[in-house]
């Protein structure tokens, strides 16, 4: 007779299961090396074929959208590795052989699992190289941030090993392919599920409770579960980039192994072909799949408990109840006769309706004594050490994507008197909802996050919003926010500037531009510098960031930074050619004199020509534009276009011809900005689309005083 071996670990049936996984193995591996190696080509292509010039900036890569093919690994990947390489214990003579080996049970699942998440790691260590050899060649135009694409594949490995080990331990614990999908399922899905569907019949009973107010956890731990609702909800970047979401999943995953390596190791191995290895267990998985369907007389009978349900819809709510049970136990019926394939087994479903009313009886209860005891959170000023709101954003539940609206939305809130006030509409907030009062009558309704003793709490309460935007104005780390920005990082940041007419300047001197926002934002008023980005001031030329997080941040360059506003208007010209001013003087001439000049003729030229000035003063208008100070528009001095439908504005050719002759004249010299009572500030703008060429730039100059 063998004897068992007492080692952990078994190399030769390590190499076997490695051989044995060959062929889905390389299969997906294949699939994997050819996606990492067209995303990145296909972003390439687009960019040589866009408008923009391939050598002006550089894309910045979003991890999420551009690699989420990565989550074949987890989704289709890792399962089906699992169960080829588990399934022998769905074979009686199969699983004979491997149970007759001279190792021990436990030497036999891991060296068998090890395998396969060597497959799993070797996979995505080659879309990981392969990866980052493609950006690397084209590093030029897409740009890479590095750690958070290493941190991405972190986190698709802990998904990855999430999967694979509820496939192991669904593999372990039952007997035939489909109770090894069915219960993998519902190992990875149903825990989660059942929390967030409670969270929302909790939350939906009252209108000031957030769904962070029962303690289930935060769903955008478990990465798996996190990709589905990401299916519904796009913002979920985050989540793939987090530290805790990855050990959180890792840990649940190593949970998960160890609970699958006991059930492996007490399987007996006759249980190959049956449903699963004992009653008990039989009976978990039926009770499970009732439980979903359990929701929705769970919400019914809370309603009710709570006196949330009206005396006319009561009855309606019993017999959705009723219907609803029996439904959940025709499940668990219907479960038993497909696993089992025997009609007798039927009255084992009979202990498991008991045990699945007094699950619902402890869940309705529950529920309930936590939603009085929320209800009833209203603690003092004095109690709270910070709160969280999006109220102060300019536009309250603006962009998740905008870096001003995110840091606002994460600021922590340690002002008193802003906390004060917080709290006693907090406290009027609950009354009025006690009171059954509609909360929406009066002031603005926002959502708060209050910390207090361990835990921080949501609510959604009304209050006078003015007030506490005032009492927050001018704060010192709202100040910061938007006056110290990150510093400029290639890696990690695509540059681009935005302006009808500038034509493409490249990185290196939107970045320059960039810099020197930055610098000049923390020297000048802050007031300014806000009413620059919210206000109507006249924006010469804007500035866009695109960031690898997935954030974007946009910035004016106006008069309220001179320094800035000059280098971008001198590289804004150094990007016009002479040889445009002369085509643009050319065409206006000849429209002039020529009442017969038709460009659209003229060897298939389309273009169009703006001249305008900008004149700098301290008085408002009639309008009320500028504000105190600033740069504002005349009427337009010659407009010409004929891109779309001919629009032709000629009242200011002279002073048209004067502008451009000084700009001929005076090409290269720096751009001075105008001061109160000289002459304005003039901007040539063209775009050219001439003989298959299209030119586009703006000029800027101003003119000696007449």
């Amino acid at each position: 007779m063998n004897k068992k071996s007492y080692g952990i670990f078994n190399s030769g049936i390590y190499f076997d299961s490695l051989k044995r996984l060959c062929v889905p193995g390389f299969i997906f591996l294949g699939i994997m090396m050819f996606c990492s190696i067209v995303i990145p080509v296909e972003r390439y292509i687009e960019i040589v074929n866009s408008d923009q010039a391939i050598d002006t900036v550089r894309v910045i890569t979003r991890i999420l959208k551009i690699f989420m093919y990565t989550a074949l690994i987890y989704v289709v990947v890792a399962p089906v590795l699992t169960l080829d390489a588990f399934s022998f214990l769905t074979s009686r003579n199969a699983s004979d052989c491997f149970h007759a080996f001279p190792q021990k049970r436990i030497c036999l699942f891991i060296s068998i699992y090890a395998s396969v998440i060597s497959w799993i790691v070797a996979i995505l260590g080659a879309c990981y190289i392969t990866t980052i050899i493609m950006y690397t060649a084209f590093g030029s135009y897409i740009s890479l941030d590095l750690g958070a694409y290493t941190m991405f594949m972190i986190c698709m490995f802990a998904a990855s090993l999430l999967v694979s080990s509820a496939c192991a331990l669904a593999c372990s614990a039952t007997g035939t392919l489909f109770t090894n999908v069915v219960v993998t399922g519902l190992i990875l899905f149903v825990p989660r599920f059942l929390t967030s569907m409670l969270e929302l019949i909790f939350t939906s009973s009252s209108v000031i409770l957030s769904n962070e107010s029962l303690i289930f956890g935060d769903n955008s731990y478990n990465l798996v579960f996190t990709s589905v609702q990401g299916l519904f909800d796009s913002s979920k970047y985050s989540d793939f980039i987090n530290v805790p979401n990855a050990l959180y999943t890792i840990i649940i995953g190593i949970i998960y192994s160890v609970i699958a390596a006991y059930m492996f190791i007490n399987r007996k191995s006759e249980a190959a072909g049956t449903a699963s290895v004992g009653r008990k267990l039989q009976a978990v998985v039926r009770t499970v799949l009732a439980l979903p369907v359990c929701l929705i007389p769970v919400s019914c009978i809370f309603g009710i408990a709570i006196g949330d349900i009206e005396e006319e819809y009561l009855a309606g709510k019993v017999f959705t109840a009723i219907i609803s049970y029996i439904i959940a136990i025709a499940v668990m019926i219907i479960y038993e006769l497909i696993s089992t394939r025997k009609l007798a087994n039927i009255r084992r479903v009979i202990p498991s309706v008991i045990i699945l009313f007094s699950i619902n009886v402890v869940t309705i209860a529950g529920l309930t004594i936590a939603y009085n005891i929320e209800l009833d959170y209203t603690p003092d000023d004095s109690e709270v050490e910070y709160v969280i709101t999006d109220a102060l954003c300019p536009d309250v539940g603006g962009y998740d994507d905008d870096y001003f609206t995110k840091k606002l939305k994460e600021l922590q809130i340690t002002d008193r008197e802003a906390i004060k006030l917080i709290t006693d509409s907090l406290k009027e907030t609950v009354e009025k909802e006690k009171n059954d009062e509609n909360i929406y009558e009066n002031d603005d309704v926002i959502d708060v996050k209050i910390k207090s003793g361990l835990f921080i709490k949501s609510r959604s309460i009304c209050i006078p919003l003015e007030k506490l935007r005032k009492i927050m104005d001018g704060d010192e780390s709202i100040k910061n926010i938007y006056l110290d920005l990150p510093e400029f990082d290639p890696s990690k940041m695509a540059v681009r500037s935005y302006n009808t007419f500038e034509g493409d300047l490249n990185e290196e001197k939107i970045g320059e531009i960039y810099t020197s926002l930055v610098k000049e934002a923390k020297t000048i008023k802050y007031e300014d510098w806000y009413d620059a980005m919210h206000g109507e001031k006249s924006e010469f030329m804007t500035i866009s960031i695109d960031m690898s997080d997935d954030t974007t941040m946009t910035l004016p360059v106006t008069y309220v930074t001179p320094a800035t506003l000059k280098l971008a208007m001198s590289y804004s010209n150094e990007n016009v050619e002479k040889d445009s001013l002369y085509e643009i003087k050319k065409i206006l001439t000849r429209y002039n004199n020529d009442s017969t000049f038709d460009p659209e003729e003229e060897e298939g030229l389309k273009c169009s020509i703006s001249i305008s000035g900008y004149t700098y003063s301290k008085d408002k208008n009639e309008y009320g534009y500028p504000d105190e100070e600033g740069f504002e528009q005349n009427e337009g001095i010659l407009m010409y276009d004929n891109f779309g439908e001919d629009y032709i504005y000629m009242n200011g050719y002279e002073e048209a011809m004067e502008v451009l002759d000084a700009a001929i004249e005076n090409y290269g010299q720096d751009v001075e900005l105008p001061k109160e009572g000289e002459r304005p500030l003039y901007i040539i703008e063209f775009q050219f689309a001439y003989r298959k060429e299209f030119v586009t730039g703006a000029y800027y100059l101003t003119l000696q005083p007449r």
